[in-house]
């Protein structure tokens, strides 16, 4: 008869403790795998069937967002421009960034945004168009880049008297046509401006574009505005019962200011076959009492006659008779218009 077999040996308590703190270590280790695999950047799902979603890092990305900050309205244009000199100074580590616009009398390229200038710099600073860097840009509607070694003088103009040892210059374009230029520059380190760093100068000068766009509409709307008020004041003074050589006088004076011209005129019947002036501005008084003229001759004979408006571009070049009191101020252009009521043409203005 065997003996009957014998129990397990109990565990001790310590055996007991290590089995535990194991099988704790392994759970740890399991969620910090897991935790791993789910941080930005880990390594990729075991199952290669599995999508990931993960950030990425666009080079760039965030500088390019503050060039597309610069505002474009709600801001008058000159704190528009000098907001984008700060963040080109700032993002493209240049020493000197300026905004130069065309200037509509002039024709020259005028300081309206600067950084790294002194005050004194820009209030006499002009750029002709097609001198220099700038001006080639400007005239050629292309980006231009200019490098000096250290040694060397600079031969622009600009640039001698502001230097720099590398600076680009890219034009500013409104409705495909070049109103300015923006140019940075550096003095210190060489090497030139990269690719990127080129298209965000391109970036920002489109921002400074549209401000200035909606800068000139802005100003066009107001004085519109001022010469609808004008017009709508003359003509509410009109129909009260007055002198008619005074309010043909008005009628000129309100004229060359709306139409930003410099002589106006009226020319009426003198009561036999002749005409005369009766009111006029921006001629002697005098001259305007002594002249006479013919309906049938010049150019008030020619708009008589055909009842139409009448443009000349150039009163030197015209073969015609030309009245003398438009000669004496030597005007270039003019244009006549025939005054009619009822169908009628009762005078020239």
């Amino acid at each position: 008869m065997s003996e009957p077999a014998s129990e397990p040996a109990a565990q001790s308590p310590l055996t007991e403790s290590l089995a535990g703190i194991a099988h704790s270590l392994e759970a740890l280790r399991l969620q910090l795998r897991d935790i791993s695999d789910q941080a930005p950047g880990g390594p990729a799902p075991a199952d290669p069937r599995a999508d990931v979603t993960a950030p990425i890092d666009i080079p760039g990305l965030a500088t390019l967002g503050e060039a597309l900050a610069v505002p474009t309205m709600g801001y008058p244009a000159e704190q528009v421009f000098a907001m984008a000199m700060e963040r080109l100074a700032r993002l493209l580590e240049v020493d000197r960034a300026v905004l130069l616009l065309q200037d509509a009398e002039t024709g020259h390229l005028v300081p309206r945004g600067a950084r790294g200038f002194r005050r004194d710099d820009l209030t006499g600073m002009s750029v002709a168009p097609g001198s220099g860097l700038l001006g080639r840009a400007f005239q050629l509607g292309a980006a231009h880049a200019y490098s000096r070694p250290p040694d060397a003088a600079p031969r622009d103009p600009f640039i001698a008297q502001f230097p720099v040892r590398d600076g680009v210059a890219v034009p500013v374009r409104s409705d495909d046509q070049v109103i300015g230029v923006l140019y940075v520059g550096r003095r210190g380190r060489g090497g030139g401006f990269t690719g990127e760093e080129l298209q965000l100068l391109s970036v920002v000068a489109d921002r400074v574009a549209i401000a200035a766009a909606n800068q000139d509409l802005v100003e066009r709307a107001v004085a519109h505005l001022g010469r609808l008020r004008e017009l709508h004041g003359f003509a509410g003074q009109t129909l009260v019962g007055g002198d008619l050589v005074e309010t043909l006088a008005r009628s000129c004076e309100v004229g060359c200011r709306l139409l930003h011209v410099r002589v106006a005129a009226v020319v009426l019947p003198d009561g036999h076959d002749g005409v005369r002036l009766v009111a006029v501005a921006g001629l002697p008084g005098a001259r305007v009492a002594e002249w006479r003229g013919d309906r049938a001759r010049g150019l008030v004979g020619e708009v008589w006659g055909a009842q139409q408006p009448l443009v000349l571009r150039d009163l030197r070049a015209r073969q015609g008779e030309v009245e003398e009191f438009l000669r004496e101020p030597e005007l270039r252009c003019c244009l006549v218009v025939p005054l009619r009521v009822h169908g009628r043409t009762i005078g020239v203005q």
